[in-house]
This record gives C-alpha cells, sequence and structure tokens, in this order.
C-alpha cells in the first residue's frame, strides 16, 4: 500500500513538471469528440485553463489535452435521456465542441464550477454546490487570477537563455522553459536517449548554431531504434517547426505539444526520473572497522597448586627457599648443624639367643615361596 502510494507521488511531481501548472481539479472523465461515436474514459486533471486527459491514473503523460482559453460555453447535455446522459455536458470551444461525462451528477457540476471559473475567473452561483465547494472556487479564481496577471513570455526572451541569460530575465526565462530543455549537444542527447529509455524520449536542445532549438526523438520502427532531429526556429512570429509542412508554435511548450499530439502520444518528453531512498545509511571506512575494539571477555585465573620447594641437598628435613640472590653466602662454624654419628648396625645377639625359632621361620619362609611358585 505504501509502495503504491509512493508511485502516484512521483507521477503526480512527473506530471506537475511537464504541465509547469497547477492542480485545481481532477477525476475521471468520458469524453467523446465530434468526430468520434462512443465515449472514452480518462483520468482527467484540470491545471490552469487547460483539461489534461490521461489514459490511466498512473500514467505520466497525457495523451490530449483541451484549451479552455478558447472556451465560449458550457451546458448540460440531455440529447440521450435523463437516465443515459444524466452526468454528461457539452463543452464549446471556439474552434470544435466536444462531450463530457462524469460518474455522476454531482461531479458533473463540480467539472462545470471549475471550468467556468478558470475560464471566465468568476464563480458561476447557477450551480447545485455546496458552500464548501463555492469557498474553493473562489480560492482557485484568486489563484487563477493571480497567475494569468503575470506577462506572458516573449519569443525573443526565451532566446535569451540560449545565447547569453540576463540575471534580470533569467528566472523567467527558466519557468516558461519546458521541463525537457537540457543544454546538451546533439551526441549527449543521443546517449541520453538510448541509455534512459524510460525517462521518455523527447529532448529539446540547444541547435548546433546556438541561436535557435533541435528536438531530438528515439522511437521504434520495424522493431529497430531510430533517432530523428528536428530543427526549430525562434522567429517574430513565434516557433517555427521546419518539416514538410512548416508548424508555427507561440511558445516551446506548445512545440513540444504538437509533436505529442502528431504521433498520438508515442512521443514523451524526457524527464528525469527521481528515485527516493528508504533507509539512511552512512558508509564506513575499510580503516574505521579494523579500529573498532571488540570487547574483552572475562575469565576467572587459572589456580596451580602449590609446590613444595625441594629440601636442602644433603640436609634431610631442612628445605631449600629460593632467594633473590643466585649467589650462595659460607656459612659460618656456629651455624653449621650438629653432626650425628651413624646408627649403629643391630648386634646378632638377637638371632643367636633365638636361633631354633629363626630356623623355623626359615622354613615356613621356603615352603610359602615354594607354594606361590607353583
Amino acid at each position: 500500500m505504501a509502495a503504491s502510494r509512493t508511485n502516484l507521488r512521483l507521477v503526480f511531481q512527473r506530471r506537475e513538471k511537464i504541465t509547469s501548472l497547477p492542480l485545481y481539479y481532477d477525476g475521471i472523465l468520458w469524453k467523446k469528440s465530434s468526430r468520434a461515436k462512443n465515449f472514452q474514459r480518462y483520468w482527467s486533471e484540470l491545471r490552469g485553463t487547460s483539461i489534461f486527459f490521461y489514459c490511466d491514473e498512473k500514467e505520466s503523460m497525457y495523451t490530449e489535452k483541451l484549451d479552455l482559453q478558447h472556451f465560449v460555453s458550457i451546458e448540460d447535455d440531455n440529447s440521450g435521456g435523463k437516465k443515459s446522459q444524466a452526468a454528461s455536458f457539452r463543452l464549446q470551444l471556439i474552434n470544435e465542441g466536444v462531450k463530457l461525462k462524469a460518474e455522476n451528477v454531482e461531479a458533473r457540476e463540480e467539472w462545470k464550477g471549475y471550468i467556468i471559473a478558470v475560464s471566465q475567473l468568476e464563480v458561476p452561483h447557477d450551480l447545485s454546490l455546496l458552500p464548501g465547494q463555492t469557498l474553493c472556487l473562489e480560492e482557485v479564481v484568486k489563484q487563477e487570477t493571480l497567475r494569468q496577471s503575470s506577462a506572458p513570455v516573449r519569443p525573443e526572451l526565451q532566446r535569451v537563455l540560449v545565447e547569453k541569460p540576463d540575471s534580470d530575465l533569467y528566472d523567467d526565462v527558466l519557468t516558461a522553459m519546458p521541463k525537457c530543455f537540457y543544454k546538451i549537444s546533439r551526441n549527449e542527447a543521443e546517449a541520453m536517449l538510448e541509455r534512459h529509455p524510460e525517462n521518455g524520449n523527447l529532448i529539446l536542445r540547444p541547435s548546433t548554431e546556438n541561436t535557435n532549438y533541435s528536438i531530438s526523438t528515439l522511437i521504434t520502427q520495424c522493431s529497430k531504434r531510430v533517432l530523428k532531429h528536428y530543427r526549430v526556429t525562434c522567429e517574430e512570429t513565434g516557433f517555427i517547426i521546419w518539416v514538410d509542412n512548416p508548424v508555427t508554435c507561440r511558445s516551446l511548450q506548445e512545440v513540444i505539444e504538437h509533436f505529442i499530439k502528431e504521433t498520438n502520444g508515442v512521443l514523451k518528453p524526457y524527464i528525469d526520473s527521481e528515485v527516493y531512498a528508504d533507509k539512511i545509511e552512512v558508509s564506513k571506512s575499510p580503516n574505521e572497522k579494523a579500529n573498532k575494539t571488540l570487547p574483552v571477555s572475562r575469565v576467572a585465573p587459572i589456580q596451580h597448586s602449590p609446590v613444595l620447594p625441594p629440601e636442602h641437598p644433603g640436609i634431610p628435613g631442612i628445605t631449600k627457599f629460593p632467594t633473590k640472590s643466585s649467589r650462595k653466602l659460607p656459612l659460618k662454624q656456629d651455624d653449621r648443624p650438629p653432626t650425628r654419628p651413624p646408627p649403629k648396625p643391630r648386634s646378632s645377639r638377637l638371632f643367636a639367643a633365638g636361633g631354633a625359632s629363626s630356623d623355623e621361620l626359615m622354613a615356613k619362609l621356603k615352603e610359602r615361596r615354594a607354594r606361590l611358585g607353583d
């Protein structure tokens, strides 16, 4: 669910860059021109004084556009009966008439109110609108009046961006330039179109003379990718697209719209994609990992059993303790231990006194040894 919301937010940002117009109202509309037989469903957005039609809610590039600056009138369409055409209305422009159908009657009234507000710069009072909806229309009228009050950009001012930008005019010119304009060469434009086709296939760039413009496109024909370049010159009457029948446009944005309309939406302005990260991470250098201190484990000391020092050589019963100095000091005459006489051997008189008993003992000992030997 969160991923779908993120995708829709990116789509909305791309639409805003492509159109360069504020969004006032959006929703589903069914459109049928005077030449068509059936209604076609679109996701529609009212931006500025234009209605942009998208094939899908997730589509970032529009397929058709209605300019409400040529607005004449708007009225309900009851030609097909009240039930079948309850949410239909007819929009009459100077050059054509269009039939539109909303999802329901309430949505139809809102669409009519917003269309009149941006085209006539006034709030209609003959529609079935709620007080909150009327307040929203009043706010839209204020915003659109402020937007239209700014002076339109003349073609000679747009030429300044390519030649020598003026600090006083640079901001206004920059906002009027289409989002697919890049100050790159012909080879760089071809490389961008081939490497990132997902971003679009139409780029507006300065021409080789650096006084006019060029359009670079990349389309697929017969399973082959074809690169084409078109020349666009800036004249006093506007911008001229040099094709078989030269086309004159009032602005560079209309030049882009002309290419889109002539190819039925196959060409799409090239706009860099914006990818957002979902984690905040800081990479660490290998030196930091090497210097990382490891926790020291606590181990109980090994207990050794006490070792008794060896006895003093030559003197039983006296132990020899280690001394710090390896030098042996001589013993004084008074410090020497007293000498003991060696023990005398036992007298054989005992054995002689008991000679008879000793013979018996020796006989028993031999007899026992014989038994053990068997």
